[in-house]
């Protein structure tokens, strides 16, 4: 018998053969590992659509005519696929580098390119799967419509790619730098829940803040000052009074304290507030029994 000649794989087969390695190891990992990856984020964009969108949303009405739940739908999945997509990437290649197995990924014959496409193939899989459960959850809250579903996609599958290639570029240095562990902080939401209104445009905020506070009659606030004397031009300040902005209610009054002295500023809807004067009466008064209490 005549033994059959060994063909070599070409230099493409070899290449798409370590691609597809790193990326079901990619895929094996997410979920694997499916209470840290998958689990977490479709816990708090539910917690997400229950304050924002029902309590929240209750109070903000519609936006150009469509309702508030609706509105920020395509936000918080959009929103799931970036923080998934660039945490999956520059987690998986710090534990590499962590567990000194990447110099196996720098000495072998591949090319670097497909070490970056298996990582970023594996993110992009990671944000899309965290993306369709987001959407189903948001299905249990409101009807979803996709108008245009290529535009969509191809919006999608872009952000994700971009901000993977972001997360495989701080991946390596990340932990060791305080500037790259901000960035962190900024896209995965680190630290104080309420990050997410850091993704909302200005106008939103604007009419989010007065529809909540439009059904206050007044607003109350006190800011600590300056704790010691201060000067402009060799004059010494005595008195800071503070004006608060009228976010929707009838009156905003703010206390400021200033090396020991305590100042309140009025500020009133002239249109609520007729009778100014008997408020300021009625304060006075108010503080008169507060301050008799302590003497």
């Amino acid at each position: 018998m005549s033994a059959r000649p060994v063909t070599q794989p070409t230099v493409a087969q070899r290449n798409l053969t370590a691609l597809g390695t790193i990326v079901r190891r990619e895929i094996t990992r997410i979920l694997r590992i499916w209470g840290q990856t998958l689990v977490p984020p479709a816990i708090t964009m539910t917690l997400y659509f229950l304050i924002f969108g029902g309590l929240i949303g209750s109070r903000v009405g519609t936006m150009d005519g469509i309702r508030y739940m609706d509105f920020i739908v395509p936000g918080l999945v959009m929103m799931a696929v970036i923080q998934n997509s660039y945490a999956n990437i520059s987690s998986s290649f710090f534990g590499a580098k962590f567990g000194r197995h990447v110099e196996e990924l720098l000495v072998s014959p591949m090319p670097n390119w497909v070490i970056l496409g298996g990582y970023v193939a594996g993110a992009v899989l990671r944000g899309l799967l965290v993306g369709i459960i987001v959407l189903l959850i948001a299905m249990l809250f409101t009807s979803v419509r996709i108008p245009h579903p290529l535009v969509t996609l191809s919006t999608v599958l872009l952000g994700a790619t971009i901000f993977s290639l972001a997360g495989f570029v701080n991946g390596p240095t990340g932990a060791n730098n305080p500037q790259r562990q901000g960035i962190n902080s900024a896209l995965l939401g680190e630290g104080d829940p309420l990050n997410v209104l850091a993704w909302l445009p200005g106008p939103v905020l604007g009419v989010m803040s007065s529809r909540m506070t439009s059904a206050n009659d007044v607003q109350a606030s006190n800011v600590p000052g300056v704790p010691h004397a201060v000067y402009i031009a060799g004059a010494r300040i005595t008195r800071m009074y503070p004006f608060g902005p009228l976010p929707g209610c009838a009156a905003m009054i703010t206390l400021i304290s200033h090396d020991g002295t305590c100042c309140i500023g009025i500020n009133t809807d002239p249109a609520a507030v007729t009778e100014p004067d008997v408020l300021v009466e009625g304060l006075r008064a108010g503080l008169a029994e507060v301050t008799a209490l302590g003497s």
